[in-house]
């Protein structure tokens, strides 16, 4: 793991960013870099890797590596949840550096229309993060659209059991696939200001 505490401070000054990066996955299967506007100087990343063999052997900016913060939870980050995975990690061992957003390394992939270049909009996100706690940064430009949970459950794209819709239904007093059936399909991970925003925005976030 790389001290990202050495890095030019510059960077620092409104928050971090995130890069969640499933390398194997997204990137070496696919014979896909990272986008190199990521290892911009002013841009504040920090890659979380959440392979089971971790970061590249060569990688030389700012990372950490899901393996070694919280090992019970990699099978999971690597092949489904990875931006869950994170949520969970600084949930149950604390690591991240508030504020904070979150994005894919497949973020430029999937942001082909960005009216804006990523340092600019941080420089207008950051402040609003501030002042409401929590927010995203967008994900896939493509038309709105919404996903039958229903259809999830049955071919396994939901990505929980039953009994974890059991637990959920009976902690919030929901039919959590019936009575939340058709979701956005609009794909973004949650940032927060503060610790205290993120454990509120991640426990909401699932109803609302």
């Amino acid at each position: 793991m790389i001290d990202t505490q050495k890095e030019d401070h510059r960077r620092e000054e409104l928050g971090s960013l995130y890069v969640i990066t499933a390398h194997e996955f997204n990137h070496v299967a696919r014979s896909t870099s990272i986008d190199r506007r990521f290892f911009d100087r002013d841009l504040p990343a920090k890659f979380y890797f959440v392979d089971k063999t971790g970061a590249p052997r060569d990688f030389r900016s700012a990372y950490i590596e899901e393996r070694i913060l919280n090992p019970s939870i990699i099978d999971a980050g690597s092949r489904f949840i990875a931006e869950w995975s994170f949520l969970l990690t600084e949930f149950e061992k604390p690591f991240a550096q508030y504020p904070f957003f979150v994005v894919s390394s497949r973020f430029f992939e999937k942001n082909l229309s960005l009216p804006l270049e990523l340092q600019t909009l941080l420089a207008f996100a950051f402040p609003c993060l501030k002042c409401y706690g929590w927010g995203y940064l967008p994900s896939y430009d493509r038309k709105a659209n919404f996903q039958d949970l229903q259809f999830y459950k049955e071919v396994g794209y939901l990505g929980i059991k039953d009994e974890g819709i059991a637990f959920l239904d009976g902690l919030y007093g929901v039919r959590f696939v019936d009575q939340y059936r058709m979701i956005s399909d609009f794909s973004a991970t949650i940032s927060a200001s503060n610790r205290v925003n993120i454990l509120s925005s991640t426990s909401n976030s699932i109803f609302h």
